[in-house]
């Protein structure tokens, strides 16, 4: 008789992680409630908006002549750039143009950069254009390979000055050397100059350091070109929603006024990733889609971090990228992470397994692995915990990996570790993963429900003490 009780408890405390393990089949399925299931051909992982000011990394004038668009083709197939362009809408948040219109576009396409224009530049006292010799110009083709990261210099006409190379302007092998861009990485150069007094075409666009500015990749077409191309002035756009569109393949915004308040910093980028969850756009009460971007890391050195052409784990993990066996993650406070409407944050859950802030992953085996963010009210199931001891600092950076890629920040400190069932303890405060066939099975694979809920953001303390650079007259 008692056994059979115990037979029946056990059935009753096994049942649960049946029904999970059982809704764990589906690879497609999406973890919140009202997030979206349509999967980003690119991904825009990276913008550097500003080098401007204070001759940080050794160019100084005030002159933006290194900024970048980062991208990632996350399609599972070939892609042609230059069947693509970049897109432009500089609305705040709470404009009823924001995502409804594409208010300028550049194509991505071989040769040079510039849009058919002649270089007929003004001189002035203090600059003339240089002689050309550097002059960058873009391959007859670019085809990306699934997984494949490019990196797309947005060239304005500072980098035509004659005050670098001796008179010879900025050149591609200049920007690849500047950002320690790894050999193999394909970098396009991209018409950023929006003034035809300095070579560009009037309606291509540059990147703000100000305000708010939404810049997304989109299929060229003749009909994108004509309404959004065709006169100056914000009354010439195309108008599209953009959760709506086809063409749109992903956009992201990035924002001085409620994200970014420190303001921008020269050499400073912005890491994004895909809002898988559907929290992004609950923190904006706006429609989740996977092609808008979230914000992933607000403030990266990205000179010093080396960061430029590659993909950091914390992208990995969150775009499903494999990693290398060895390979880690520290998941440090620099971490973006939107107001779901679900209460606390709790941490972020990799197959499972849920790692406090100051914590590392790494992982055992070569392979994919699946990052969650886990809120207090959310039903994302873990199965166990990896925590920091409270008088200790976790050692690591954030994009730390097995082949030297680093990140953004890093912290002093071992600690002991804290234990918890099912793990064992590793050094520096962290609990190694179960077995995977101990209690309930590993989380790995699969989906939850969580409902979005209402705007919120996260402010950036660490760097309110920066100076907030001027506007430059951007768009």
């Amino acid at each position: 008789m008692k056994k059979a009780i115990s037979i029946i408890i056990l059935i009753f405390l096994l049942a649960p992680c049946r029904l999970f393990a059982a809704g764990a089949c589906c690879d497609n399925a999406i973890y919140a409630q009202t997030a979206p299931a349509n999967r980003p051909d690119w991904v825009i992982t990276e913008i550097c908006p500003d080098q401007a000011g204070d001759g940080t990394g050794g160019w100084s004038d005030g002159k933006d002549c290194m900024e970048f668009i980062e991208i990632y083709n996350n399609s599972g197939t070939q892609l042609n750039l230059y069947d693509y362009c970049l897109t432009y809408n500089g609305c705040a948040r709470n404009d009823e143009r924001f995502e409804t219109q594409i208010i300028e576009i550049t194509p991505l396409k071989a040769g040079d950069y510039l849009d058919g224009s002649t270089l007929s530049w003004e001189d002035t006292s203090t600059y003339a254009p240089c002689d050309l010799s550097n002059k960058p110009t873009n391959p007859e083709t670019c085809l990306v390979e699934p997984g494949e990261v490019v990196v797309i210099w947005v060239i304005y006409n500072e980098a035509y000055y004659n005050l670098w190379n001796e008179g010879k302007g900025m050149s591609m092998e200049n920007f690849r050397s500047f950002w320690g861009i790894p050999e193999g990485v394909k970098v396009i150069a991209f018409d950023g100059a929006a003034n035809t007094t300095y070579g560009g075409h009037d309606k291509n666009f540059n990147l703000k350091n100000s305000a708010v500015g939404t810049y997304g990749i989109a299929l060229y077409s003749e009909a994108l070109n004509s309404a959004a191309n065709t006169e100056p002035g914000s009354e010439n756009n195309y108008p599209v929603v953009y959760s709506e569109s086809i063409e749109l393949a992903a956009w992201a915004t990035v924002d001085f006024t409620s994200q970014l308040t420190a303001g921008s910093i020269a050499n400073y980028s912005y890491h994004f990733t895909v809002d898988n969850q559907g929290y992004g756009a609950a923190e904006w009460d706006l429609t989740p889609d996977s092609r808008r971007m979230q914000l992933l890391l607000p403030y990266t050195d990205a000179k010093s971090d080396a960061t430029v052409g590659k993909l950091l784990p914390l992208q990995k993990l969150m775009l499903g990228v494999p990693m290398e066996a060895g390979e880690s993650c520290t998941f440090t406070d620099d971490v973006y992470v939107p107001n779901a409407g679900l209460g606390e944050f709790q941490g972020f859950v990799v197959d499972g397994v849920l790692y406090h802030t100051g914590t590392t992953f790494t992982a055992e085996t070569a392979g994919t692995y699946q990052l969650l963010y886990k809120f207090a009210n959310d039903d994302i199931a873990v199965t166990d915990i990896v925590t920091a001891a409270p008088d200790s600092t976790t050692t690591g950076d954030t994009g730390t990996t097995a082949d030297n890629n680093t990140g953004t920040s890093t912290g002093a400190g071992t600690g002991t570790g804290t234990t918890t069932p099912g793990g064992t303890t590793t050094p520096g405060g962290t609990t190694a993963a179960p077995d995977k066939d101990s209690g309930c099975r590993s989380a790995r694979g699969c989906r939850s429900a969580a409902g979005p809920g209402i705007i919120a953001t996260l402010g950036i303390a660490a760097y309110l003490v920066r100076r907030k650079k001027d506007p430059k007259k951007r768009h």
